[in-house]
């Protein structure tokens, strides 16, 4: 007769379930977190563009040194002429002095003063030559360095918007909100393309304001994409890119000039 073993199933050990409960997130939670995200994004723009200042400063002092150097150059150079030419002088009068004769003294003198008007000539030339070549460099790396500070500014705010055009377009529109945060009466006319977009997020852009401003959205068919006009009793806001873009222009205009001020006013001191 075979042994017959029974196997108690019920006292198996269980493998114990732990179950993680997900912190919950209140609208309040996300729309401070939304905020923040959009903050950052407007802090890394003016970073980036505050950095393209930068460079280009950098670059216009490193022409104007460049520049400079060829101005002291020149002037190294007449001054060692200006000693040449001193001892020509002297090395010719004293021969003159040495022969005696009134004939050669006046002929020494006659040649000093050939010398020296030629050397007076000469170091004209020299300077003015300098001088070009200084406006040459200065105005060439002005607009090289314009030119390229605008297609990196270009670059930079497009690519932010190809990669995420949604968040930056918002994160510009609040931004120019904030600043009429306190208007009673707030009209924003963006393009078709945007206005279902900043619909979704209405809610959010009146918490920009104050309790008691109304916001209203408008599409308009004339305004390119991106563009945005914020209108109010007070006046209007244009918070588009290109009048982003064309802020950041003028800044460097505004740069470029006051550099090329600060040069002619060196250029001055040193006639």
């Amino acid at each position: 007769m075979s042994n017959l073993y029974k196997v108690n199933i019920s006292n198996a050990p269980e493998r114990s379930k732990t179950i993680s409960i997900k912190p919950f997130k209140s609208m309040k939670d996300e729309e401070q977190d939304a905020s923040r995200a959009h903050d950052d994004a407007v802090k890394e723009m003016e970073k980036q563009r505050e950095q393209l200042l930068l460079d280009a400063k950098q670059q216009l002092e490193e022409a104007k040194t460049e520049a400079e150097q060829i101005i002291k150059d020149a002037r190294v150079q007449i001054q060692q002429e200006q000693e040449n030419w001193q001892q020509e002088k002297e090395k010719l009068y004293k021969e003159a002095e040495q022969n005696g004769f009134k004939h050669g003294y006046q002929e020494g003198k006659k040649k000093a003063e050939s010398d020296f008007k030629s050397y007076v000539d000469e170091a004209a030339s020299l300077i003015g030559l300098a001088k070009n070549e200084y406006t040459h460099i200065v105005n060439r790396s002005e607009k090289d360095i314009l030119i390229m500070a605008i297609k990196a500014a270009e670059k930079m705010i497009g690519h932010k918007l190809d990669e995420d055009h949604d968040e930056v377009f918002l994160s510009i529109v609040r931004q120019a909100m904030s600043a009429v945060k306190d208007s009673p009466e707030i009209n924003l006319y963006v393009s078709v393309q945007e206005y279902e977009q900043l619909l979704h997020y209405k809610e959010e852009l009146q918490n920009v304001l104050s309790d008691q401003a109304e916001l209203t959205l408008y599409p308009s068919r004339e305004m390119e994409q991106y563009g945005c006009i914020i209108d109010t009793p007070s006046g209007q806001v244009d918070a588009g890119v290109d009048t982003q873009l064309n802020i950041l222009k003028q800044r460097l205009l505004d740069l470029l000039e006051e550099d090329q001020w600060s040069g002619n006013q060196s250029m001055a001191e040193t006639d």
